[in-house]
C-alpha cells in the first residue's frame, strides 16, 4: 500500500491497490500469459513477502554497487518518464 500511495504522488494520478487472493493472482498471471510453473512462482514469492520475510533492509546493494540504495520514491522519479509523468511527477502533456 505504501508503493501505491508513493507512485500516486509522484506520478500526480490515481493509482488504486487491488488486494487479490492467491487464487485470483495466479488465474491472472497464467490468462497473462505466464507459464503455469511462473505463476505458481511469484504467487509463493507473495506469500513469501506477506508474511513479512522480504521486509528485512541490508546493505547488499551500497556493498556491491558502491552507492547507497534509492529509495522507492526516488527511483519513481528517476522512471517516470516510463510511467507517462515528467521526473518532477507531473503527467506529461501527450
Amino acid at each position: 500500500m505504501i508503493l501505491v500511495t508513493g507512485a500516486t504522488q509522484v506520478f500526480e494520478r490515481s493509482i488504486r491497490y487491488v488486494d487479490l487472493t492467491d487464487d485470483q493472482l495466479r488465474s491472472g498471471l497464467v490468462a497473462s500469459g505466464q507459464p503455469d510453473w511462473q505463476a505458481t512462482a511469484l504467487v509463493e514469492l507473495n506469500i513469501y513477502a506477506r508474511q513479512g520475510h522480504a521486509s528485512v533492509v541490508t546493505d547488499t546493494i551500497e556493498r556491491v554497487s558502491g552507492r547507497p540504495a534509492r529509495t522507492l520514491e526516488q527511483w519513481a522519479r528517476d522512471h517516470a518518464a516510463a510511467f507517462g509523468a515528467s521526473p518532477e511527477g507531473k503527467p506529461e502533456r501527450r
